[in-house]
């Protein structure tokens, strides 16, 4: 029993310096909540499969421990344990727990490269190898399975590891298992292990942990035939030390830690011993789990003495096992002291560079008017594998970019600053993307990615740029104020007199901007509008083409609707399609009268505005002021019964005055009673969509940049930035679905934090929701 005692305390010890290891990682509120089947979804193939993926995590960590159980107790039981095989060996501090402490150190300084076999992918790599021991020490072979992130790329997530035990016999992890990691509020930190024996004695169970905040350790007896049994529950207050045990028989067990907020890393060792004579362990191997942090070298651990020689195999588990909740770019090394007997990491590739300062160089592009074109093969290695060109265009140029393949692709052009202004997923052959924007001289960078966050496959990505500013191909009506299509002239309307006139047009392409003019001889009540079932966007111009209004779905269906009183003058509206990629026929339309005169009724009009932001109210065409956010407004109305009224939400902008977000534009129409009151709610429900505006505390000591709802059809890539201030930051309202998220990115790395499934935490009325990043 003395080697035992003297086990233990090395093995506690060892465990409490462990938290040494692991630096406080970012705190992401996990806001999953199960998803809201009434709200609508954009992409209904996609973004059920995200959902599903979601709501399949919890259940995959259930499966794959109940597997382990399996794995780990295949053994032939008649040649378990017995006198003198069992004998527990105790740990050997001045090497192999060192080692752990010193952790990516020692493992470079001790890599031999005799890596056996490892496959699997890049987000679930496994591993077989031979783990050979010295049988001079006092633990023949002491080894340590490490998580890493791919050298290639990363993103954090929930993971689960295994390590098994090959061959014949007795195969045992003696005396027990040091782990630790992370874990967050919502994905615990565990070690899944097997106690067996053939006389079914019973072990004392001697649990010690070194935790970074409050939480509970849970140690549960899974059964498939008799149920789960919490065993021990035990609450810790705070950051600190705690130990505790408990006698226990044979089974399966689960021990977890999950603190009460935030992430928080933890060490535990879990150590085995017979009541009444040496001997102990785990059997067949085990399995660790939680939260993988990318900004660390090591995410998890899991320190286990073997006597003799086994070979093991090792299995990590991320995406697409946990679904969206997973991991990615995943990596594991399995090593002694000694010799490294796996290490998933060496020897990964990548054809690109996945940032715009690794960009893969295109070289400069000189428009023709038959296109210019470059050409370059490339490969999605792995899961979340992102590549990343440059080119330079010498001339103002129509640039098409996309790819050609069998792959699924999502490509996004960014600017000289690698901020994002155009992406697309679907819009070329097959499943290729298709991106067409005529741009300015000047450097530009274009990002591919596979539509799947675990998808890989080869394509061919090319450039074209031709000379001008066509459209490409056949384009029915100019694309800006100065090749505009006539639309008439409109004035000296005759008593009760409407005049209209419509145009048949299509959105051609990608991108592709209709433009038309119109002229007014006289003021006039003036609606602009499409019809047909293509989602148009609206904007009016001045004669100046300067924009003065604009809309989106405000008329029938998922068309615009603008409504103005206007003076004599030349006035554009320019039509687009909603989606940068969309395509479709429209029919565009002008309804134009003369302005009503004569105050005719007076009525008060209240405005309730539950948004964050302040909108200006607009009545029959005209601004009459604004409502603040979250306050009530009066206005006091004077003109005829039939009145017009909207919102037009003011939307965040940049410093350089681009705003973000979505637009909202609310529309109503009433009858004006003399004296009366109406009362007008401005709030996240827009028609039959709800909206919703994320704001993101950013503790970190660099900004990131916003993506919502990544994966969906309605992405936006916020061309803003989340400064490190330590404040809630908001950054405009978007669609809100029943798996919408909202992503955080770091600039120039493959670093992001996703909050999934947010719906049911979004706060009804003003469709707000905070976001810890720290």
């Amino acid at each position: 029993m003395t080697r035992f005692l003297h086990f233990a305390m090395v093995s506690l010890l060892l465990i409490f310096s462990l938290s040494n290891l692991l630096a406080a990682d970012a705190e992401l509120i996990d806001l999953y909540a199960e998803p809201d089947k009434s709200l609508p979804a954009p992409d209904p193939e996609k973004a059920d499969r995200i959902v599903r993926e979601s709501v399949l995590a919890e259940h995959a960590e259930h499966a794959f421990l109940a597997a382990a159980t399996e794995r780990a107790l295949l053994y032939d039981t008649a040649g378990i344990e017995s006198p003198g095989i069992g004998e527990l060996l105790d740990g050997d501090p001045g090497g192999s727990f060192t080692g752990l402490i010193e952790g990516e150190r020692l493992l470079r300084a001790t890599s031999d490269a005799q890596v056996e076999t490892i496959g699997g992918t890049a987000d679930q790599p496994t591993g077989q190898a031979r783990l050979p021991v010295n049988m001079s020490q006092s633990c023949p072979g002491f080894y340590v399975l490490r998580t890493h992130s791919n050298p290639t790329g990363s993103q954090s997530g929930r993971y689960g590891a295994e390590v098994l035990l090959r061959g014949s016999g007795l195969r045992t992890m003696q005396g027990g298992l040091n782990f630790g990691g992370y874990a967050t509020s919502s994905v615990s930190g565990f070690s899944a292990f097997s106690i067996a024996n053939s006389a079914n004695e019973m072990q004392s169970l001697s649990i010690g942990i070194s935790v970074s905040g409050a939480g509970t350790l849970t140690l549960e007896r899974r059964s498939s035939s008799q149920g789960d049994q919490t065993l021990r529950s035990l609450n810790l207050p705070g950051a600190g030390d705690y130990s505790t045990s408990i006698n226990v028989g044979p089974g399966f067990y689960v021990l977890s830690y999950r603190p009460n907020s935030g992430t928080r890393s933890y060490a535990i060792s879990a150590l085995t011993s017979y009541l009444n004579r040496p001997g102990g362990g785990f059997q067949g191997g085990a399995v660790v789990g939680g939260w993988h942090n990318p900004s660390q070298n090591t995410s998890g651990f899991a320190g286990f003495c073997i006597s003799r020689e086994f070979d093991a195999s090792v299995q990590v588990l991320s995406r697409p096992t946990y679904g969206s909740s997973g991991a990615r770019g995943m990596a594991f090394s399995l090593a002694s002291t000694t010799h490294t007997a796996l290490d998933s990491r060496q020897g990964q590739t990548d054809d690109h560079g996945n940032t715009c300062n690794t960009a893969t160089d295109l070289g400069s592009i000189s428009p023709t008017p038959a296109g210019t074109q470059r050409d370059r093969s490339g490969r999605i290695d792995f899961g979340g594998d992102l590549d990343y060109f440059r080119f330079q265009l010498n001339s103002a140029a129509t640039v098409e970019l996309f790819t050609t393949g069998s792959t699924d692709t999502y490509g996004t052009l960014l600017n000289a600053n690698c901020s994002p202004i155009a992406q697309d997923d679907d819009s070329g052959q097959a499943q290729n993307f298709r991106i067409e924007r005529n741009l300015s001289p000047g450097v530009y960078y274009v990002e591919v990615r596979h539509w799947s966050s675990s998808g890989v496959g080869p394509y061919q990505l090319s450039v074209r740029a031709r000379g001008g500013q066509s459209g490409g191909g056949t384009d029915d009506h100019g694309n800006s104020c100065a090749t505009a299509t006539p639309a008439g002239t409109f004035g000296n309307y005759g008593s009760g007199q409407i005049q209209t006139n419509t145009i048949n047009g299509r959105i051609d392409h990608a991108n592709d901007r209709d433009f038309f003019r119109f002229d007014l001889v006289s003021a006039s009540n003036v609606e602009l509008f499409t019809t047909g079932s293509t989602d148009t966007f609206g904007t009016l111009f001045n004669a100046n083409c300067s924009a003065i209004a604009e809309d989106d779905d405000s008329g029938a269906g998922l068309n615009f609707l603008i409504q103005r009183n206007l003076s004599p003058g030349t006035y554009y509206v320019e039509v687009r399609h909603w989606s940068p990629s969309g395509t479709g026929p429209y029919q565009f339309g002008i309804r134009a009268r003369g302005q009503t005169t004569g105050t005719g009724v007076t009525a008060t009009f209240l405005f309730d505005n539950a948004l964050i932001y302040s909108v200006n109210i607009e009545v029959n065409g005209q601004i009459v002021g604004s409502a603040p956010a979250q306050q009530t407004t009066s206005y006091t109305y004077s003109g005829p019964p039939n009145a017009s009224v909207r919102y037009i939400l003011n939307r965040p902008t940049t410093p350089n005055g681009q705003p973000v977000g979505e637009q909202m534009v609310g529309t109503y129409s009433i009858t004006a009673a003399n004296g009366g009151s109406y009362r007008f709610n401005i709030n996240w429900r827009l028609g039959n969509q709800n909206f919703f505006a994320p704001l993101i505390r950013n503790n970190f000591n660099f900004s990131v940049q916003p993506r919502v709802n990544a994966g969906l059809q309605s992405q936006q890539d916020c061309p803003c930035t989340i400064p490190a201030s330590g404040q809630y930051t908001a950054f405009g309202y978007y669609r809100l679905f029943s798996n919408s998220n909202v992503e955080a990115l770091r600039p120039n790395s493959t670093q992001s934090w996703r909050w999934n499934n947010i719906a049911n935490s979004v706060q009804p009325g003003s469709g707000r929701i905070q976001l810890n990043l720290q």
